[in-house]
Order: C-alpha cells, then structure tokens, then sequence
C-alpha cells in the first residue's frame, strides 16, 4: 500500500484501534464492525494482524530509531509513528514508500513535521492540548496538514472532532470490541435534521411557510428551489458546487440550512418529500452506507469548501420520502 492509499483509507474509515497482546483476534473482531485501521507498538504483530485482515492499514507507534523503523517496515507496517518529529525516519518512510505520522502537540511540531514532508500528523495529548478549539486553530494555521486527535479522545466526544474539515481520524481511548458500535455510531453521527415537503408551486411553498410562521413562529426565508421554516435558519455562504465540480447559484441548501422544513417549490424528489439526515463527515458516511450496500445518486452530489455538502440515496423510498446526507458545519 503506497503513501497516498494509505492516507486514503485512514481518512476513510476514520477510527484508529489500538491493539495490545490480543492483536490478532481483536483485529479479526474490530474488522467486521467497520474498523480497518489498527495501531500496535510490536513490528511483529503486524504479520500475525495479516493472517485475519490482509487489506487493514496496520501503523506501528513508539518507533525511536532507524532500525526499529526497518524492522517495522519488514514486518510489512502501512505506516510509522514517532513521538516528535525524527527527521532520518522520515527520509527512510521516503524511501520506502511509508507513510509517516509523527505525534505533535504544539503549532511548532506541527510546522517542523509539514517541513519534513507530513501531511498527517497526531495530535497528541489531544485532550490536554486545547482539545476541539485546538484543532479548529490548527486548521487555520495548517490548512493542508490532517490531524489525528488521541490522549483523552474519549467515545462520547468522537463526533466532536470527526465533523471537523482537519481532522483525518480519531484514535480514541477505550476503544473496545463491546462499545465498537457505539464508536462508531458517535464517527458517523447520523441524526435526524429537516423534513423536505413536496410542493406544486412556488406559491403554495411560499403559502406553507407564512402558515408555519403565523403558527409557530418560524421564520421564513427563501432559497432558489424552496422556501425554508425554522426556529433558526443559518445561511450558506460558501460557494456550491455540483456533480461536476462546477460552480452553481442554486443547489439543495444553498441558501439556507434548517432543522426543520424545507419546503419545495415544485414536486421533486420523493412521492411526498425528503428527508435530511445530517452526518460528521460526508465522505465518510457515503463509503459506511456503500459498504452496507446503500447506494449514492451521483447526480445528486453537491460539494463546498472541498466537502460533499450533500447527496441523495439512490433510488429509495423511505415511506414516501427520499432521503439525502447533509454535512454538519
């Protein structure tokens, strides 16, 4: 596996499993709930992890020299982990075709290792570094480097970093075989968001909305395809851009992101609507749901700030309803 698809598949799947002496059936067990992604600080336990799930990305973490790194390397690692930035094991991940992942906890780690050539880096003691703020800050100053929070990255807060743009994957404290589920549940963070409701007109949207204004005191807004009702419509001011990656003025939410109705103008998707279901991280939710055998609409794909924004389902029927993801923000 070369450096590009190794980052690709930690990126996907989004959970680093920490292996101790059980590595090999734990990493059997973690595998067929979504995990394929695995850390351990013995080289030789990558070979034993092979037997039972030979396409997992497997890094070995504690390396402290140039020979425990071509040890690692032999046993067949995807990647190396280093406290600090280690310049010489850099060039030797290089030369090997390695991917290299230093742990960093200051801005100025994290500046030393984007100079050696880390687009991914951990972000370690998470939890006593500034936590979320951190990361979002570090986003800001290190737009093209990836983080992997861990140190008291617990199950219960894994949403709150997963959703973030920087944020590569999640190596949280804890992770076991029994609350992998709910891990991974708290990764994806499917939640239910808006109820769209199939209009004939544009004048009949309109005539929805005021209702649920004059009702419930909701505000109204319009978009290009619809009218919005919520207690607290945000507006979208990132560019939109469609399936083929041009720039449009319209688009499902372009103008408004609501919690509650999104009421079209025409009788589009789905007998009586749709239905918005907001996830942590849109690349991310679509692989989890092809992997489970959902299938996506690609002409449906909207995108911004290099985000799937959102995507519907694809030929589904919920009750009535279509459904389509829509990124947190």
């Amino acid at each position: 596996m070369d450096i590009r698809s190794c980052g690709e598949m930690i990126r996907k799947y989004g959970l680093i499993a920490s292996l101790g002496s059980n590595a090999r059936d734990a990493a059997s067990a973690f595998s067929k709930n979504w995990v394929r992604v695995f850390e351990v600080s013995d080289s030789e336990k990558c070979r034993e992890i092979r037997t039972v799930c030979s396409d997992a990305v497997i890094g070995v973490a504690g390396i402290e020299d140039e020979e425990g790194c071509r040890n690692a390397i032999a046993c067949g690692t995807s990647y190396i982990s280093t406290f600090g930035v280690d310049d010489d094991i850099a060039c030797i991940c290089r030369e090997n075709e390695t991917l290299y992942i230093p742990s960093c906890s200051t801005a100025a780690e994290i500046y030393q290792a984007k100079k050696s050539g880390c687009g991914i880096v951990k972000f370690y003691p998470a939890g006593l570094c500034g936590a979320v703020e951190m990361v979002k800050a570090f986003g800001e100053r290190f737009p093209d480097v990836l983080l992997i929070p861990e140190g008291q990255v617990e199950i219960g807060n894994i949403g709150d970093y997963s959703c973030l743009k920087n944020v590569c994957a999640v190596q949280p404290s804890g992770l076991r075989v029994e609350n992998v589920q709910e891990a991974v549940r708290c990764l994806i963070g499917f939640e239910m968001y808006h109820m769209g409701i199939n209009m004939p007109s544009a004048a009949d949207s309109q005539a929805l909305a005021a209702k649920f204004r004059d009702a419930f005191g909701f505000e109204a807004g319009e978009g290009p395809f619809a009218y919005y009702s919520s207690q607290n419509l945000r507006v979208i001011d990132s560019v939109l851009f469609d399936c083929n990656k041009k720039a449009v003025v319209g688009g499902p939410g372009a103008f408004y992101q609501t919690a509650d109705f999104e009421i079209m103008k025409t009788m589009s998707r789905g007998k009586n609507g749709h239905i918005g279901i907001r996830v942590n991280d849109g690349l991310r939710a679509v692989a989890y749901l092809e992997e489970k055998g959902w299938m996506m609409e690609p002409s449906t794909y909207f995108y911004t700030d290099g985000r799937i924004f959102t995507v519907y389902l694809k030929d589904e029927d919920f009750g009535g309803f279509a459904v389509h993801l829509l990124q947190k923000f």
